[in-house]
Formats: structure tokens, sequence, C-alpha cells
């Protein structure tokens, strides 16, 4: 379900991509991939709203891991809320964000 997910992700299908990463993260919601896939999801969607919400719950699935390594992606997930909350002209919750890209 997964590969199909990225495949509707990539062939510009963000709904299906979104629809099916969701159905992912319902049975393991521990899915690296189809956590931060689904943010890209959103992102070309226009799910704006949803993106941070996603950066809290990746940051607090990892955070329990405790290994440098998922770090780079709890980076990298907030510099997503960032792009999302600059979409909507946000720039408070942007620049707060953009703290903890720099310092996940």
């Amino acid at each position: 379900m997964l590969r199909s997910a990225i495949d509707a992700l990539n062939a510009g299908r963000t709904n299906a991509a979104a629809e099916l990463l969701e159905k992912v993260l319902a049975t393991e919601p521990c899915n690296l991939k189809a956590n931060y896939a689904l943010q890209l999801a959103c992102l070309r969607a226009g799910r704006y709203q949803e993106v941070p919400q996603l950066a809290l719950r990746l940051e607090a699935v990892y955070r329990s891991f405790q290994f440098p390594s998922k770090l780079a992606v709890v980076s990298a997930s907030y510099q997503n809320a960032v792009v999302a909350d600059a979409a909507e002209g946000n720039t408070k919750l942007a620049v707060a964000h953009g703290r903890k890209v720099a310092k996940p």
C-alpha cells in the first residue's frame, strides 16, 4: 500500500496518495516514509493547515527513539511546516517552526 501511495504521489494524484498514506499510518503509525510522504501530499494538495500538525506527530513518534539520525527527519518535517505556514501567510508560525528546523 505504501508503494502505491508513493506511486500516486509521484504521478500527481495527491488526494489518492494522502488517502493511502493515512491508511498505512492507521495500521503502522511509526512508518517514517508514510509520515513524511503524507506531509508532502498535504503540501501539494494545498492542505497547509495539516502539515504543522503532522510535523508535531512525527516529532512525538520519533522523539522516543532517541537516535541522532531521526533528528534530520524531524528537522525536514518542520521545514515542510515552514513552507505550509509561509504559503498561508503566517509568518509568526513560520519563524517558530523555522527554529525547530535548526534545533529539533
